[in-house]
């Protein structure tokens, strides 16, 4: 994603249903305008959103059908335009969030330990 770091009206991503076993968000920190985000069917294992957490204006997150075990919401808690998180089909065992993370739908189809956290 690293060619995408001066995309900064960048306002969709979609490279869902792609093989990449692995996804470095690192590049997209800067993409202030990133309204929807769609990384379903990658195959990936893990994924660090904390490059997310100023992306102010994303307002979609689509990690659905995936292998990931653990979510790390904390950082989207300043998010404020957030709809939408799609985590189904994934093996979820843990998913974390901040207290105050507001979202209108978070979508789980497992039944993973959810801890909250200041």
């Amino acid at each position: 994603l690293t060619p995408l770091s001066s995309c900064i009206r960048l306002k969709t991503l979609n490279i869902g249903q792609n093989p990449l076993n692995s996804v470095n968000l690192e590049p997209l920190a800067d993409c202030k305008n990133l309204y929807s985000l769609v990384l379903n069917r990658t195959k990936i294992q893990s994924v660090d959103t904390s490059p997310l957490e100023n992306l102010t204006k994303l307002n979609g997150l689509d990690l659905s059908s995936n292998q990931l075990k653990l979510v790390d919401l904390r950082p989207l808690r300043q998010c404020d335009e957030m709809q939408e998180v799609n985590l189904e089909d994934n093996p979820l065992e843990t998913l974390l969030v901040r207290t105050g993370f507001v979202c209108s739908s978070l979508k789980v189809n497992s039944s993973p330990e959810i801890k909250e956290v200041e």
